[in-house]
Formats: C-alpha cells, structure tokens, sequence
C-alpha cells in the first residue's frame, strides 16, 4: 500500500513539473511575442506616412516573425465587395480569417501560386479598408482554429496608426 501511494505520489509530481515547464515555456513565448510587438508599435508610431507604415509592417512580418509573404494594403468598399465575391471570404470590419484555404482563393488573396495558409485580417480606415494578408508556404501554419489577439492588437495599432497618419 505505502508503495502504491509513493508510486501515485511521484506520478502526480511527474505531471505537476510538466505543467509547470509548459507554463513557463508559454510565458516565455508570450514575453517574445510582447517584445516584437512592442518593437513594431514602436517603429509604427515613428513611421511618416502610409507608406513608410506598410514598409515597417510587411517587414515585420517576413523578417522578425518568419511570415513567407505579407502585405498591407488600403482598398475601396467597391474593391473589398469585389474581393468578398470572388472569394467567398466575408470581409467585415474587423473580421480575421485563418487557415489553408483553397489555392484559388490564396492565389486571388496573395497572387502567389505557392502560399497554402494564410491570416487575412480587415480593419476600416475612413472611406477606406485595411487588409493586413499573411500567408505560409506551410499549409498547417495558420490552422483556422488559433488564437487571433495577437493579430487583432496588431490591426487595432496599424489602424489607429494610419488614421493618426491621416491617410
């Protein structure tokens, strides 16, 4: 019996410091993606116009976050209505759609025949939209169902940016 219990003892140990090594391993990826983050508000807050704004974030993505492609691009309502229907995908104000679409779609959202997966985020600017595309050769990179605050801070401080910018 004493055996059984210290067996049951150094089993729920086991567990506990496997927990708590996941625990501490998140903590330091989230303390990595608030410093990115960080960084890249920073350098937002400093850019000089629309211009500099979509540099900064495109190479954000690609360079310090290993994106394969990323763009960030200001359309009409026409030209998102457009989009809407040739790809099915709802764009509504801060929508964010994830995942390894269809390659029709990735080749009308990124004109890359090689992107398999892919984060599409829409914000409002004024009269305009804001379409913040990240794409991954990796088909099981941005599965559907993962978590988006990370990009929904990111597309709150670009617009909030771009509108301070007064596009």
């Amino acid at each position: 019996l004493l055996e059984m219990q210290v067996k049951r003892l150094r089993d729920e140990q086991s567990r506990l410091m496997e927990m708590l090594t996941s625990f501490v391993s998140t903590g330091q990826d989230n303390e990595d993606l608030f410093l990115k983050s960080k960084t890249l508000t920073l350098a937002l807050i400093e850019a000089k116009d629309v211009g500099s704004i979509v540099e900064t974030v495109e190479s954000f993505f690609q360079d310090i976050i290993g994106a394969d492609t990323c763009n960030l691009v200001l359309v009409s309502d026409q030209e998102v209505q457009e989009l809407e229907s040739v790809t099915g995908i709802e764009m509504n104000k801060n929508s964010i759609h994830m995942g390894p679409f269809s390659q029709e779609k990735m080749s009308l959202l990124f004109k890359d025949n090689e992107m398999l997966s892919g984060v599409i985020s829409i914000f409002k600017v004024k009269d305009k939209f804001g379409l913040l595309k990240i794409g991954s050769r990796d088909q099981t990179k941005y599965l559907g169902d993962g978590d988006t605050a990370f990009i929904e801070y990111i597309r709150d401080v670009i617009a909030s940016v771009i509108e301070l910018k007064d596009v």
